[in-house]
């Protein structure tokens, strides 16, 4: 029983193992099943998440950003820093691993496989994020033509200005 088992001991336990603010959140919710066959395949789904950890290819460690608040507002159309992008995609890339993992291991994962068909591919999304935003987090100057010619106009008004000053200062 749930008594007996401890449960909130124990999915405090489970949430002080994970790597994420959200992945505690996760376990500290996760419900008592209280039918037998569901309590079978979580205990199962638990054992292969086990052998995972010593396979060949192992199970990624989760450690990402929370994006819920940059998901709400991109679901309102609104526009993203490029930091929240960058988050985005370090998260997509993160899916690719679990994906690619549970994909090499599926021979040894009878319940844990029909997960890897719940992650969509959003390597798109992340190879177009790639290609505007840099690992810092800034846009890279040739994410978009317009953005370039910019930068550079932008580069030669600051010369000149810069020229203009120096010239004044010289004649004084």
């Amino acid at each position: 029983t749930k008594q007996v088992l401890e449960w909130p001991v124990l999915l405090e336990k489970l949430a002080s193992l994970t790597y994420s603010s959200l992945g505690a959140e996760h376990c500290r919710k996760l419900p008592f099943e209280q039918d037998y066959r569901l309590a079978q395949i979580r205990l199962n789904e638990t054992s292969e998440m086990l052998s995972l950890h010593s396979s060949i290819t192992p199970f990624p460690k989760l450690i990402f950003s929370n994006i819920e608040n940059s998901l709400l507002r991109a679901e309102k159309n609104a526009s993203l820093e490029s930091k929240e992008l960058r988050d985005i995609a370090q998260i997509i890339k993160l899916g690719e691993q679990v994906r690619n993992c549970l994909t090499i291991n599926q021979v040894m994962l009878t319940n844990l496989r029909i997960y890897k068909d719940q992650l969509h591919d959003l390597s798109f999304l992340r190879t177009e994020i790639d290609l505007c935003v840099n690992q810092e987090g800034e846009i890279i100057e040739s994410a978009t033509p317009v953005l370039f010619e910019a930068i550079q106009e932008t580069r030669r008004i600051k010369e000149h200005m810069r020229e203009r000053l120096e010239s004044m200062l010289s004649s004084m």
